[in-house]
């Protein structure tokens, strides 16, 4: 039996981090694996049937050196404080870094003399000097890198021996993750808007809503707003975008499960999202998907080019007026295949059982 200890943000509570341990579990299916998720606090997800977490301190103690720790998939590689998130009552204090996790860990592991993995983790912004002095004293001692774009490939020191591969949530299989609960059956006569409050820079509250009431007046759809990260605040973003639109058969949700989540996106008729993992999640049902890039985020880039079809893209919330019903630009599906990610896998398995 092997012991893996996943690193990743799976303290707070949001769809993306904590679908992670989902996936990994899933590409192991079947093997003799002991899989353990590490957050920095440790503290407990709303999610109901989010896998629980070790604090990193906690996990020091429990880590043996023929175990392997495993960074990432998501946005950790950061060097910044942890005060980005808009929710306030977040898990971690105004002294907390993002190197507490992913370096730390690191440091931790190569400490102990355990294998490690980085499994597709991404940057969003250039690290201080000081991150990648200490970066540089810990890479040597990793079994396998991977990076989850070409960005943070560059951040990180633009290594040629490091593979740059989709994000992991892009297998093929994502499809079948849930498949203990059933298939699912794509009936919503709706569109799923899932937006976070960083969205609406530069737009009243108002103009947004009136452009979704133009949209679901062209699709002839009624709008269902659907929150899944209660650390970006969406659920907020719900409420007040719903509280303008005049359409009367506008509902809300808040997401209780990862896997209820996810069985709202798949059964959508169109997404609308400015969440990489509702986009992604979207995608391999093969809804009909208008990805909102606000911010632009450089992680956006790197789904689309690895999407079959990428949905329709937009920068501004104006785009949106020029889409008509079931607009032949807002199909999205994933590629039959990814041998990136096949490779990927195989590789983090043969350092794993080695």
């Amino acid at each position: 039996m092997k012991r893996i200890w996943l690193l990743g943000m799976y303290d707070l509570s949001n769809y993306g981090d904590c679908l992670f341990p989902f996936i990994f579990s899933h590409e192991f299916k079947g093997l003799e694996i002991q899989l353990n998720c590490v957050s920095l606090t440790g503290n407990p997800s709303i999610f109901k049937d989010a896998l629980p977490s070790f604090s990193l301190d906690c996990a020091k103690e429990l880590i043996r050196p023929d175990d392997t720790l495993v960074i990432g998939g998501g946005n950790l590689i950061c060097d910044t404080p942890l005060t980005f998130f808009e929710d306030k009552q977040s898990p971690y204090d105004a002294m907390m870094l993002g190197t507490d996790l992913w370096l730390r860990g690191l440091e931790i592991a190569k400490e102990i003399g355990c294998k490690t993995i980085i499994n597709g983790a991404g940057a969003f912004a250039p690290l201080k000097k000081a991150t990648l002095e200490r970066w540089s004293k810990v890479r040597t001692s990793i079994n396998y890198i991977a990076w989850r774009d070409i960005s943070t490939w560059k951040i990180m020191g633009a290594c040629n021996s490091d593979r740059v591969i989709p994000d992991t949530t892009m297998t093929t299989s994502l499809s079948s993750l849930f498949e203990k609960n059933g298939k699912i059956v794509k009936n919503g006569q709706h569109i799923l808007v899932n937006l976070r409050p960083r969205s609406l820079s530069g737009i009243e509250l108002r103009d947004a809503a009136n452009l979704l009431d133009q949209l679901s007046s062209t699709w002839q759809l009624p709008l269902f707003f659907h929150s899944n990260s209660h650390s970006h605040l969406d659920h907020q973003v719900s409420k007040r975008l719903a509280s303008y639109c005049k359409n009367k058969k506008t509902k809300l949700e808040k997401a209780k499960t990862i896997y209820g989540s996810f069985r709202s996106i798949s059964k959508a008729e169109l997404v609308l999202t400015s969440s990489m993992h509702t986009y992604i999640t979207a995608a391999s049902a093969e809804c009909q998907v208008i990805l909102l890039k606000r911010p632009r985020y450089n992680k956006f880039l790197s789904v689309e080019q690895a999407l079959d079809r990428p949905g329709f893209t937009a920068s501004s919330w104006s785009a949106l007026q020029i889409l008509t019903a079931n607009d032949e630009r807002t199909k999205c599906r994933m590629k039959a295949n990814s041998p990136e990610l096949e490779q990927h896998w195989d590789i983090v398995k043969q350092v794993i059982f080695s």
